[in-house]
């Protein structure tokens, strides 16, 4: 085995280390010389260490991966969870927006008509709005209850009065019988 190898961790029940002496065991085979005293030595391969070393590295990264994989699937299982959550969630505001439009859609079916016949006098109002005797309205309704209102209060006091007097006994003859007059052309 090489010099400069350690032991890797184990992960799923595997050990790097016998699997590193299994692959060792194999190259030394391989490379093993015979000599007349029968010693065998190991012919150094340059950059041998580094090449298994990095493949070593890619198992640990692999394995590390492979142990990380149920919680992505377990957090994967959530997102697809919610999402299904949201779409339900969304299928029903479909449907209420559907029921929705089905009601205004009937709601404008019954007034389309009603509408529609009011829509010449609706203009023939606009019209007469727009006369610019409309805007003079105003003014003369304030004219009139500040010169008429007074002269009617001052009427109906008078008749109050009057009638106050013809209680009074005898105030009939003085009085005479009140004759209403057609009005005169």
């Amino acid at each position: 085995s090489s010099p400069h190898w350690a032991p890797m961790s184990t992960s799923a029940g595997m050990t790097y280390s016998s699997t590193w002496r299994k692959a060792s065991a194999s190259a030394e085979g391989l490379l093993r010389t015979k000599s007349s005293r029968n010693v065998s030595c190991v012919a150094k391969i340059p950059g041998l260490d580094s090449v298994v070393n990095g493949v070593l590295s890619m198992m640990q990264a692999q394995t590390e991966a492979l142990a990380a994989l149920p919680g992505a699937v377990q957090s994967l299982s959530a997102a697809v969870k919610n999402l299904a959550d949201a779409t339900a969630g969304a299928k029903e505001t479909v449907q209420t927006m559907n029921r929705l439009a089905h009601r205004i859609e009937g709601i404008v079916e019954e007034l389309e008509e009603p509408l529609k016949a009011l829509a010449p006098g609706m203009e023939r109002m606009a019209r007469v709005l727009d006369d610019p005797v409309v805007s003079t309205l105003p003014d003369a309704l304030t004219q009139v209850r500040r010169d008429l209102l007074p002269v009617l209060r001052t009427i109906a006091e008078t008749n109050e009065r009057i009638a106050s007097l013809a209680s009074i006994p005898g105030a009939s003859a003085l009085l005479g019988r009140r004759r209403v007059s057609p009005p005169e052309p």
